[in-house]
């Protein structure tokens, strides 16, 4: 008998295993994804700590050259899915800018409900918001008063008028490593007032300068 010659060698039997490990290798299970914890949204009484609307104006002085400067509001709300996607948690975030028509600074409130988190986790965590300022930032108390660096005033009084149950803030300031590529400027908010009324009533900048609110 005349055996027939194998013109193609171990071809094929190496043809087929490549496809036997590709096939089991795509039958392979992936991993699961992280489940995502819905917090849901800010609760109203929380959203009223910040009294501005998007599109009021709101007037500063400045205390000595009696500037009045006007804050253009731009409020809104959205999910923390709107940024880069990977959190384990979906909250809703409360975001408010108030814009100068001088060139001043600008003050940002930002609250969220992911403060729900420490809740589920066991832990405790104040319930504050947070004020971007002038090279500096604090915290607003939602409900508890006891946050540091926060005194709170029985009442203040602000260019002739009387503001009562106000929150006297000590400023975080940004620092910087002395080779980072962006320095922190010398002059910075130090301290913040701020009532659930009237929203920010003072800033007290590192170099004395002060601007209070101005209402006719």
């Amino acid at each position: 008998m005349i055996k027939k010659k194998n013109l193609f060698g171990p071809f094929p039997a190496l043809l087929i295993l490549g496809a036997m490990m590709l096939y089991f290798t795509s039958c392979k299970e992936e991993p699961l994804p992280t489940p995502l914890i819905h917090l849901g949204d800010i609760p109203e009484e929380y959203l009223a700590t910040v009294p501005y609307q998007n599109g009021d104006v709101v007037k500063m002085m400045h205390e000595s050259s009696k500037l009045v400067i006007n804050y253009r509001v731009e409020r809104s709300r959205f999910h923390n899915m709107d940024e880069p996607v990977g959190e384990d948690y979906d909250y809703q975030v409360d975001f408010t800018h108030l814009k100068p028509d001088y060139p001043t600074f600008d003050m940002r409130i930002t609250l969220t409900a992911e403060y729900k988190k420490y809740e589920l986790e066991g832990e405790e965590d104040p319930k504050t918001g947070h004020i971007m300022l002038k090279e500096s930032s604090t915290d607003i108390p939602f409900i508890n008063t006891d946050a540091t660096g926060c005194t709170v005033l029985d009442s203040l009084e602000v260019n002739g008028h009387i503001y009562y149950d106000v929150f006297k803030l000590d400023c975080r300031h940004y620092e910087f490593p002395p080779d980072y590529e962006i320095q922190a400027h010398s002059i910075y908010t130090s301290t913040c007032y701020y009532n659930y009324a009237k929203g920010i009533i003072g800033v007290e900048l590192s170099n004395g300068e002060k601007y209070w609110l101005y209402e006719e």
